[in-house]
């Protein structure tokens, strides 16, 4: 019997920020629909991620609107031990590895709803597959979240402390800027990129430790990211709350219903999601009012 899914998703809504020079031949919605269309590809960290099968809503006047779809990634495949009943035997079987993640893409907003898969696919690991696969021809798009952009500083000066940090650091071109502690450990492993955790849940890490601020100043730079855990408020009113340097905000989701057989936030949900985070904000990447269509009707890609 297939495992069913109880607990609810985190939805995340972004922002797709096309490049500040305009030099796309096509408009940013056609970009996107070549970018992220079906079999569409992109490598990051030993992952292979591909774009699923989509479905692309049209408005009364058959403009395009919002596309929905799923992206996903191979890994290298594993093996397991399985019991043949024929040979009374334990086999060596191959297992694929790979776990797919939901999206629904506002063309008109350019604003998006992503739904994170658990330890396997943050929310940073498909930020990172879908600019890879908006930049795979030297553009520069970059996501971030969709409400107010806030920087570290702003958002440390929010929480009471610091619970943990993870960082991961990529080796830069051409030099480290006076980061010698973190030179110093990238070349004593000979690695193009490490990933560093720190952590105490009980008093908190010293956020004005040397290493550290060298490392943030080093992504700051462009050189890496960084996901920062923090506690806002005191005794029954404390939360936790999470920043994302690669959003460039705090990180802020929604939970919601899944499909109990696949784990998976249906496509209508995320719309609705999309749809709820756009309140009150119905403005294209120009700052100018979009009127939004009553109706849609969907159509396969």
């Amino acid at each position: 019997m297939a495992m069913q899914h109880t607990r609810p998703g985190r939805v995340f809504t972004l922002r797709f920020i096309p490049p500040a020079q305009q030099t796309l031949l096509d408009s940013p919605e056609e970009h996107i629909l070549k970018a992220v269309a079906p079999g569409r590809r992109a490598n990051r960290y030993g992952r292979e991620w591909i774009v699923g099968q989509t479905v692309l809503e049209v408005d009364g006047s058959s403009a395009p609107r919002v596309l929905t779809g799923r992206i996903g990634f191979q890994g290298e495949s594993g093996t397991a031990e399985i019991w043949d009943d024929e040979l009374q035997d334990f086999v060596p079987t191959a297992i694929p590895s790979g776990l797919t993640a939901p999206f629904a893409i506002d063309l008109v907003t350019l604003s998006a709803a992503m739904q994170p898969r658990g330890s396997v696919i943050k929310i940073n690991s498909l930020i990172g597959a879908f600019e890879a696969l908006l930049n795979a021809d030297g553009e520069r798009w970059r996501l971030e979240g969709l409400k107010r952009p806030m920087s570290l500083a702003e958002w440390k000066e929010t929480v009471s402390k610091v619970v943990s940090v993870k960082f991961t650091i990529r080796e830069p071109n051409p030099h480290y800027h006076g980061a010698r502690d973190l030179e110093e450990i990238m070349n004593d492993f000979e690695s193009e990129v490490i990933q560093l955790e720190a952590r105490n849940e009980k008093k908190g890490i010293n956020t004005q430790a040397d290493f550290l601020l060298e490392t943030e100043a080093h992504i700051g730079r462009g050189y890496g990211e960084g996901e920062y855990h923090g506690v806002r408020g005191e005794g029954s009113d404390a939360h936790e709350t999470v920043y994302s340097t690669r959003v460039g905000a705090e990180e802020e989701s929604e939970e919601v219903p899944v499909d109990p057989d696949t784990g998976e936030v249906p496509s209508d949900e995320l719309r609705g999601v999309l749809a709820k985070a756009q309140l009150g904000e119905n403005n294209d990447t120009h700052g100018q009012r979009v009127e939004r269509p009553e109706t849609d009707r969907p159509i396969s890609r």
